[in-house]
C-alpha cells in the first residue's frame, strides 16, 4: 500500500499526532454527547481519505496501525471482562437467562435473515453479522443509567445482567463461528455435518475447560496472588504483574486454538470479582487510553472507501434489523418483569453496538472477503455509528419520563 521506506521520525510523528487527535477527539465527542468510539472511527476514515488522495498509505504505517489495533483489541476485551460482574449475574440468573436466550435467538435471527434474505449475502457473512448483532455495547448505556442513579434499580440490575451474558455469549459464539467457518467454506475433510459437529463439540469442550480453569483461578488463586504482589511490589509494579498474568491467560487461549483477544476477555473475567483488582483498573485506564483508540482508528483506516458508498442501503437494512431485534427480544421479554416503559428502557439500552460487534466484524474481515466482505464491514460500521449516537439520548429521554411518572425513584425502573 505504498513505499515502505519511511524513516522512523515520520512514523513516530504520525503515531504521536494520531494519539493526540484521538484524545482531543474523545474530549470533543464527550462534550457534544457522543461516544469516543465515533471520534476514533472518523479519525481513521479521515486518515484513509488523505492516504487515498496521496496515492496510498506507506506500508510501514499500515504495519504500525495493524499492530496497535491488535493490542487495542486485547486491551478492549480485557476491560470488557473486568466490567462483567459475574456474582451479580448469578444472583438473578433465572429471568436474565430467559431474556438473554431470546436476545441471542431474535437479535441474531433478525440479523441473519436481513443479511441472507434481504441483502442476498453468502452464508458465512450472514452468520458473522448474526453473531455481531447479538452483542451489546454495555458501557454506553451504563453511563446513562449511572447519570440517573438507576444502575442499582430493579431494571438497572436486570439490564446489567443481560448485557453481561450478552458479552460472554457473543465472545463464545465468535470463537465457535470462527472454528467452524473454514468447514462451512468447504475446507474441512469428510461429511460437512459430521465435521461441523466434531469441530463444534471440540470447541465447546475447550471453551468449557478453559473457562473452568479461569473460574478456579478467579475463586482460589487471584486474590492470594494479588495480596502477595501488593506485599512484594509497589502498586505500579503490581499492576504490571497483573497485566503479565493476563497476557499468559490470553496466550493460553491462543495455544488452545482461540484468538488471544478471547483469552483476554476470560482474563478480565478472572480478575473481575476482586475489588482490589477493580481499583487497580484505574491505573489500567492509561494503557486503555493509549491502545484502544487504535482499534477503532484501524477500522476507519482499512475500510475500502469505494465500498463505503455502496454500503448505505445494506447499512440501513441491517440497522433496522439491529434495532428491531433488541427491542423485541429484550423489551418484549422484560414486559413480564416490569412496566412497559421500564421494558422499553431495557430494550433501548441493548440497542448500541460498538466494541465486541466491531471486533467480530474486523476479525471476520481479516480472514478474507469470504468471511466478511468490505461492503458488509462498511455496513456494520454504519450500524455501529448510528446505534451508539442515537441510543444513549433516547434512553436518557425514557429514564427522564420514568422519573417524571413515578414519585418514588427507588421503587421505579
Amino acid at each position: 500500500m505504498g513505499d515502505p521506506s519511511v524513516n522512523e521520525p515520520v512514523v513516530l510523528l504520525l503515531f504521536a499526532g494520531v494519539m493526540l487527535f484521538a484524545m482531543l477527539g474523545r474530549v470533543v465527542a464527550r462534550r457534544i454527547g457522543l461516544p469516543g468510539m465515533v471520534a476514533f472511527v472518523l479519525i481513521g476514515l479521515g486518515l484513509n481519505a488523505i492516504a487515498t488522495a496521496a496515492g496510498g498509505m506507506p506500508a510501514s504505517v499500515v504495519v504500525l496501525v495493524e499492530i496497535l489495533a491488535k493490542i487495542g483489541v486485547v486491551v478492549l476485551l480485557f476491560q470488557a471482562g473486568m466490567h462483567t460482574d459475574v456474582t451479580r449475574l448469578l444472583d438473578q440468573i433465572g429471568p436474565v437467562a430467559i431474556t438473554w436466550a431470546m436476545n441471542v435467538l431474535v437479535a441474531g435471527g433478525f440479523g441473519f435473515l436481513a443479511a441472507r434474505t434481504l441483502l442476498d449475502m453468502a452464508l458465512i457473512p450472514s452468520l458473522v453479522i448474526a453473531v455481531a448483532l447479538t452483542a451489546t455495547s454495555v458501557g454506553l448505556s451504563v453511563a446513562v443509567w449511572e447519570e440517573h442513579a438507576r444502575e442499582d434499580s430493579r431494571t438497572g440490575r436486570y439490564f446489567l445482567g443481560v448485557a453481561g451474558l450478552d458479552d460472554i455469549s457473543a465472545v463464545v459464539l465468535m470463537a465457535i463461528l470462527f472454528a467452524v467457518a473454514p468447514v462451512l467454506r468447504g475446507q474441512g475433510d469428510g461429511g460437512i455435518a459430521e465435521v461441523i459437529l466434531d469441530r463444534l463439540l471440540w470447541t465447546l469442550a475447550k471453551l468449557v475447560g478453559f473457562g473452568g480453569l479461569c473460574l478456579l483461578f478467579s475463586r482460589y488463586v487471584e486474590h492470594r496472588l494479588r495480596a502477595a504482589l501488593q506485599r512484594l511490589e509497589s502498586p505500579a509494579a503490581a499492576l504490571v504483574s497483573v497485566v503479565a498474568v493476563s497476557i499468559i491467560i490470553a496466550a493460553s487461549a491462543g495455544l488452545l486454538g482461540f484468538s488471544v483477544a478471547i483469552g483476554a476477555f476470560f482474563a478480565g473475567l478472572a480478575f473481575s470479582r476482586d475489588p482490589d483488582a477493580l481499583r487497580a483498573h484505574i491505573a489500567f485506564d492509561a494503557i486503555y487510553d493509549i491502545f484502544v483508540p487504535f482499534f477503532f482508528i484501524g477500522i476507519g483506516v482499512f475500510i475500502d472507501l469505494t465500498a463505503a458508498g455502496e454500503a448505505i442501503i445494506p447499512g440501513l437494512v441491517l440497522l433496522a434489523a439491529a434495532i428491531a431485534g433488541k427491542l423485541i427480544s429484550n423489551g418484549g421479554t422484560a414486559l413480564a418483569y416490569g412496566s412497559p416503559l421500564a421494558a422499553t428502557a431495557l430494550g433501548v439500552s441493548m440497542v448500541p453496538r460498538a466494541e465486541i460487534t466491531m471486533i467480530i466484524m474486523q476479525k471476520a474481515h481479516s480472514l478474507g472477503e469470504w468471511a466478511a466482505p468490505q461492503s458488509a464491514l462498511a455496513a456494520m460500521v454504519f450500524v455501529s455509528l448510528v446505534t451508539t449516537i442515537v441510543g444513549p439520548p433516547v434512553l436518557d429521554a425514557i429514564l427522564k419520563r420514568i422519573e417524571h411518572q413515578e414519585s418514588e425513584p427507588e421503587d421505579s425502573a
